[in-house]
């Protein structure tokens, strides 16, 4: 979701990518509204309220059903957090790419505040994430196993000590024969068992939390990563 590292994509009637002007065409949208860009998708201003999530690559059938489904079920438990969740109003197939409508959340990208913040400010401000990034696991998610969530989710089991034990398994013979001497078992025999799963979002960082001031007024990007 939006980081404001690189340049805006060149959308322009002479520009390398035909497809996003062509939705940008059919959405009314100037390439200059352009917000922000992540690992999958540049955002652009939709009005005052909403913004058009535009996936750079196509995406994998299914995939942006899942998180939309994900996100409503997210929004149910969103006053036990004390920041805005993302929330899909439409999504569509335009040509060879996908596309989201979602409600515009409140901020600027946290990265882009710290620049600007010193002293108690930014206190304050490091404080509020690091106590947003803790509530996460606040948020109810109705899942009976510990493991992957995403539309591909692979791994999975009844308690947490077995899904990181399958987790290892598969990482180490992805590996190589370099790790084959490792137990799984003894890796993971001393992680504590919780007493219920939760959300784990796996990628809050500055460039997916958004902030006023010296206030978290968002987390974005809950994606296929999350457990």
């Amino acid at each position: 979701m939006p980081t404001r590292d690189h340049q805006a994509l060149p959308v322009d009637d002479g520009g390398s990518d035909q497809s996003i002007v062509e939705v940008l065409r059919r959405f009314g949208v100037d390439p200059n509204d352009w917000l922000g860009s992540g690992g999958e998708a540049d955002v652009y201003a939709l009005g005052v309220d909403r913004v058009l999530r535009v996936h750079r690559e196509p995406a994998k059938p299914g995939a942006v059903e899942w998180r939309a489904d994900l996100l409503a079920e997210l929004t149910a438990s969103a006053d036990r957090v004390p920041f805005a969740l993302p929330e899909v109003i439409d999504f569509a197939q335009i040509g060879d790419r996908w596309i989201t409508i979602e409600r515009r959340l409140p901020g600027r990208v946290m990265s882009d505040v710290l620049r600007e913040s010193t002293g108690a400010s930014r206190e304050k401000l490091v404080r509020g994430y690091l106590e947003a990034a803790a509530s996460i696991g606040d948020l109810v998610i109705d899942r009976t196993e510990y493991g992957d969530i995403g539309p591909n989710a692979q791994i999975s089991a009844p308690t947490f000590r077995a899904y990181l034990e399958k987790r290892a398994n598969f990482n180490l013979e992805a590996a190589g024969p370099d790790f084959s001497r490792i137990d799984p078992k003894r890796f993971v025999a001393d992680w504590p068992e919780p007493t219920a799963p939760s959300l784990v979002h796996l990628d809050v960082f500055p460039g997916n939390v958004l902030a006023e001031g010296e206030q978290i007024t968002a987390v974005i990007d809950f994606g296929p990563i999350a457990l």
